[in-house]
């Protein structure tokens, strides 16, 4: 919340009202950009970490894995049922793997958390794995595989412009 007054108006008119530039809103600040991470992160069992350069992995809880990632990209893969690992590439390298217990995975609410995550993460410019991407986008239409090489076509015309 902030107020811009210009001074000089000031000055002359002594009106707070007439030099206001900018007033303060009554609008709420916007969401942090992790709040569905920090939600899929309160049904996990264990929450550890392992940085680029660190000698051991870390544990860590919900709120803070929230705070710390608030502003980089995400990149979400399901390694096992009962493990999702979250990759950080933008500050350094580190990964961070939550694990749930087989009751929270099969239930429908860890399946809405999982999806809002998800959206969360595309909405700020993060990627996901194929299987996640298969379950959950299942008719969200992806660039496919590129084409393969024939190499035996390439070997007669090996200076073809193309």
């Amino acid at each position: 919340m902030a107020l811009v007054f210009d001074m000089l108006m000031y000055q002359i008119t002594r009106d707070i009202d007439r030099s206001l530039i900018i007033k303060a809103s009554n609008a709420k600040p916007p969401k942090p950009k992790t709040i569905e991470l920090y939600l899929f992160a309160l049904d996990a069992k264990k929450i550890v970490y392992f940085e680029s350069n660190a000698k051991s992995w870390g544990t860590t809880s919900a709120s803070s894995l929230a705070e710390v990632l608030k502003n980089n990209r995400l990149a979400i893969h399901q390694p096992s049922p009962h493990r999702t690992r979250i990759v950080v590439f933008d500050d350094k390298c580190c990964f961070i793997d939550l694990y749930f217990d087989r009751s929270v995975i099969e239930s429908e609410r860890w399946v809405r958390k999982m999806k809002a995550l998800l959206e969360e993460t595309r909405n700020n410019g993060g990627a996901m794995c194929r299987n996640l991407h298969d379950r959950f986008y299942p008719n969200m239409i992806i660039m496919s595989d590129p084409p393969r090489i024939n190499w035996a076509a390439l070997e007669d015309q090996p200076f073809r412009d193309d």
